[in-house]
């Protein structure tokens, strides 16, 4: 138990025993043992996964501003358009929502008229939903299951904080579909990927489908052809550029020389011309027989 938290418990001991309990912490916040990262204006949802420290924290739907006092989330001070949050869904100004609607930090999906009971991801974002016993019809409004249209699509018509695409403009490419929570995508290069679990929203190459290395989704049989690799590069091309006595060899740790003739080689290995075996590298740079090294070296 580090420090600060044999501090905390010290202190709040001795506050039981006084009764002073309450006066620890400031109005609106309260005392935890074991409590997360701050919710603060600027990240009402901060992910603090095992993180637990003990301290005072705002109470339940306040969140901590810029002087350290705990203020609804209508109170805290608009955000600068240049700032941008890591969240999937921004803060509406001032936490408003449209009718039928309301704010929360934490929800996975949207109910649809298409899909009234989802599947929801384990991440969850903050934004406008559809309040309870509500779904969210093609046109975004938030009305009773039983006032749904009766038409039905295949593609996503509805546009809600989880489900649509981050720039509403987008528009996907030829073979590709949104989905509001895709893990991963098979491509040329692996048709076999292991997926993780976290999802993401976006343009996914449709069932069948394989990301080309040019972006296009394509069946398998247009994939492009595995180019085979050369390991080692032409002998014939490297000879050419290399000196007398010398060859290209792709990986070589390290070169008998007239002054170090039995080297202690690295592990590490360089691609380059060397001297043949039997020959040392003299100072003037030629590869020679040992015997004719210069003397005295």
């Amino acid at each position: 138990m580090d420090r600060a938290r044999v501090l905390v418990c010290l202190c709040v001991c001795v506050a039981i025993v006084h009764g002073q309990v309450a006066s620890i912490c400031r109005p609106n916040e309260r005392l935890l043992m074991c409590g997360g990262c701050q919710k603060t204006c600027l990240d009402p949802v901060p992910e603090c996964k095992g993180v637990c420290r003990p301290g005072c924290y705002c109470n339940d739907d306040e969140v901590r501003n810029a002087t350290g006092h705990c203020v609804k989330l209508s109170e805290c001070p608009r955000l600068p358009a240049s700032y941008k949050q890591q969240t999937t869904e921004p803060r509406p100004a001032d936490a408003k929502c449209p009718d039928n609607e309301e704010y929360r930090f934490c929800e996975a999906c949207n109910k649809t008229c298409e899909n009234p009971n989802p599947i929801c991801p384990a991440q969850c974002a903050r934004g406008c939903f559809c309040k309870k016993d509500l779904v969210r019809d093609r046109d975004g409004r938030c009305v009773k299951l039983e006032k749904c249209s009766n038409k039905s699509s295949n593609e996503i018509p509805h546009t809600s904080p989880l489900d649509k695409p981050v720039n509403d403009s987008l528009t996907c490419k030829q073979n590709q579909i949104f989905k509001p929570c895709g893990n991963c995508e098979k491509s040329c290069s692996n048709p076999k990927p292991i997926c993780p679990a976290q999802c993401s929203r976006g343009c996914f190459c449709k069932d069948g489908f394989y990301k080309a290395p040019n972006g296009d989704c394509v069946t398998i049989d247009k994939c492009p052809k595995a180019v085979p690799v050369t390991l080692k590069p032409p002998p014939i091309a490297y000879e050419l550029t290399c000196g007398p006595n010398q060859v290209f060899k792709p990986c070589e740790n390290c070169e008998k020389t007239c002054s170090n003739p039995n080297p202690q080689c690295p592990a590490q290995c360089s691609r380059g011309c060397f001297c043949k075996d039997g020959l040392y590298k003299a100072p003037n740079g030629e590869c020679v027989k040992l015997e004719q090294c210069p003397k005295g070296l």
